[in-house]
């Protein structure tokens, strides 16, 4: 019984910082993109065991790459649109 409102109340939440995101992103307010960032990584660092770091600490705007983990040589891109698009690493 509680799995599924545990489910129920993350999956609520996260469909409120979509939602939000979009909006806002329209009147180009990108503040939670940003925390969104953080916020997968550390989400992904505890459930997967990764050591994901967000690269605009070391260095800005990378494009496409948001997220990296060396050790486990893992990049990540935090994305509010959807574009297919490859990125080519030479």
């Amino acid at each position: 019984m509680n799995r599924s409102n545990y489910f129920n109340y993350i999956e609520e939440k996260l469909n409120i910082l979509s939602y939000r995101i979009k909006s806002r992103g329209k009147i180009n307010l990108l503040d939670l993109n940003i925390y969104s960032e953080t916020f997968f990584a550390e989400l992904m660092n505890h459930l997967l065991g990764y050591e994901l770091k967000n690269i605009n600490a070391i260095r800005q705007n990378t494009e496409g790459i948001d997220l990296f983990d060396n050790k486990n040589k893992i990049i990540v891109q935090v994305s509010s649109t959807l574009q297919n698009k490859r990125l080519k690493i030479l």
